[in-house]
């Protein structure tokens, strides 16, 4: 049996030995509100969800489990939506945060998994756009052929891991959702 989300705040509270009055505090919400989500008469809704699991240091996936469901499907096309990036600039980044920001409240592991997914596409788009640069900039100011050569070929090898990771981590999570694919970079 689930345990109701007030009960799950009121115990993770405890752990941390705070009273209501320090957890509303730290969570910037009112003390009222807090009794009522933790007595059970009124649900938090997501700015209030986001700033509790914040105070308590907890993902909001651990706060309301029940709520969630799982959706394996979701997180492949979170994935998927990553290959994107070839025919739209920044696809890699903007489709998955629509997909991320619209269901992190209702999908299982969605938190987790866009956001590692988000930080490691930032990461990959800024290395990719620093090294295009660099590229440019050697084969057409510096009129250099053969080291931009080697460079095209490492654009190339980074573009194509960026098209075999995602097909994999969509793979891979369809048969087991909980699994982070991405590393942790903590931008997002």
């Amino acid at each position: 049996m689930e345990i109701p989300l007030g009960k799950k705040l009121a115990a993770l509270r405890h752990q941390k030995g705070w009273s209501q009055e320090l957890m509303a505090e730290n969570a910037q919400i009112n003390l009222r509100t807090l009794q009522r989500i933790e007595s059970g008469e009124s649900s938090p809704r997501g700015d209030t969800l986001r700033r509790l699991s914040k105070a308590l240091e907890t993902d909001l996936e651990v706060l309301f489990d029940e709520h969630m469901h799982e959706d394996p499907g979701m997180l492949m096309l979170l994935h998927l939506s990553v290959l994107s990036f070839p025919l739209v600039p920044l696809g890699n980044i903007i489709f998955p945060a629509i997909i991320w920001i619209s269901r992190r409240d209702k999908t299982k592991y969605m938190q987790a998994q866009g956001r590692n997914l988000l930080n490691t596409q930032v990461v990959f788009t800024l290395f990719w756009n620093t090294l295009l640069g660099i590229t440019m900039y050697l084969r057409y100011a510096k009129d250099e052929k053969q080291f931009t050569s080697y460079l095209l070929l490492s654009l190339a090898f980074l573009g194509f891991l960026n098209i075999l990771y995602p097909l994999l981590s969509a793979w891979q999570v369809r048969r087991k959702p909980k699994r982070l694919m991405y590393p942790s970079w903590g931008f997002i």
